[in-house]
């Protein structure tokens, strides 16, 4: 699961580094993040719609 914690936050590094290039007024300031897994077995009863919310969830914290 660490790997995979590590590879969300690169993910949230690069889409951040894609609002900064498109909006110069975008200012997060990444230092102290950490990340942690909410659960450790799945919720979803199905294998083709969390990609789906989780873009969703990043496009709106995007926008602010």
């Amino acid at each position: 699961i660490l790997i995979n914690l590590q590879d969300v936050m690169k993910f949230v590094c690069r889409l951040l580094m894609v609002a900064r290039q498109r909006d110069k007024n975008v200012h997060i300031d990444l230092d102290g993040w950490v990340a942690h897994p909410l659960t450790l077995k799945p919720l979803q009863t199905n294998g083709y719609d969390c990609g789906i919310w989780v873009l969703a969830t990043i496009i709106a914290v995007l926008r602010g």
